[in-house]
């Protein structure tokens, strides 16, 4: 058995409640999953963002009814949109790569972790948390200047 195929994280998982996550979006099945009234779905499978766990999402492409495709669609546009992208991923598994969004998690009726789609609502960009690094000092302080000082006596010791 090849265990290369198998992206599983052995390390303990944190548990991942109900509520707003990132997502980071780790790929999609190559076919389309097919069912009942011409339905067909393109499903994408996310990692919730620090907790190796990873969750589903199938948006419906294809069905007898429009209406229920115009949601899915509607759905994965906006998908596209919270990630970032301007114009419509001529290949999701390109576009799509190394990007993120945060989403709201269910736990759906047969108790399973979910993203509530929300009719696309769910979607949006990562929101931006203060940068870290704007505390950081970059040049000595007053207090490291005083405290090298210099007097007649050190220029002396220098060799040059």
């Amino acid at each position: 058995m090849d265990l290369t195929n198998y992206d599983v994280n052995t390390e303990s998982r944190s548990s991942v409640e109900p509520g707003r996550h990132i997502l980071n979006w780790v790929g999609e099945d190559e076919d389309l999953i097919e069912g009942k009234n011409g339905w067909r779905g393109c499903k994408m499978y996310f990692e919730v963002d620090g907790h190796g766990m990873k969750i589903s999402h199938t948006f419906t492409v294809a069905h007898d009814k429009p209406e229920v495709v115009d949601r899915g669609i509607k759905s994965l546009l906006l998908l596209a949109q919270a990630m970032g992208l301007k114009e419509p991923p001529k290949d999701t598994s390109v576009a799509f790569m190394n990007k993120s969004v945060e989403a709201e998690i269910i736990k759906g009726a047969d108790g399973y972790l979910e993203i509530n789609d929300d009719f696309g609502k769910t979607w949006q960009a990562v929101s931006k948390t203060k940068d870290d690094t704007a505390d950081i000092q970059v040049s000595p302080s007053q207090k490291d200047l005083d405290a090298v000082g210099s007097s007649p006596s050190d220029d002396d010791d220098i060799p040059f």
